[in-house]
């Protein structure tokens, strides 16, 4: 049984604005929120029992016109956490992403209302790119990895 956002908020003492559930292979729920300026999106991996196993914040970043979504890739280990996953934000107006890996389907992601983004990656599969899409589902901005 996943963790619901107010014991999430709870256990961790702040607003959680994303979440991600647990899984067959990662039992720990991810909750996902902004913090400080300039901005940076941060994550914590928590049991279903309130126990926060991981906390991982990511550099600074806002996305633009220009750079409609931004990215880090987040690997941990750690307390029993063994996860990969994409954590990030789009610019206002954007809906949906998409995480284009070594793969024949891309990984879809929700964006939440605040614009963030989290996606899990599976194990062993190299990341091309992330693309914001339009409400049309049309690519309209790439982040390259580097």
């Amino acid at each position: 049984m996943a963790i619901s956002r107010p014991e999430l908020e709870a256990a961790l003492g702040h607003p959680v604005l994303l979440v991600v559930p647990p899984d067959a292979d990662h039992p720990a729920t991810i909750a996902v929120s902004v913090v400080g300026e300039p901005s940076r999106v941060r994550a914590a991996w928590v049991r279903d029992t309130g126990e926060v196993l991981a906390r991982v914040g990511c550099p600074p970043g806002v996305p633009s016109a220009v750079r409609p979504a931004i990215g880090t890739i987040v690997e941990v280990a750690e307390n029993g956490v063994s996860d990969r996953v994409i954590l990030g934000r789009v610019s206002k107006g954007i809906m949906a992403a998409r995480l284009l890996v070594a793969d024949p389907d891309p990984i879809s992601m929700v964006v939440a209302a605040s614009g963030l983004l989290a996606a899990r990656i599976p194990t062993g599969i190299a990341v091309v790119a992330l693309e914001a899409l339009s409400s049309e589902g049309e690519p309209i901005g790439r982040l390259d990895p580097t």
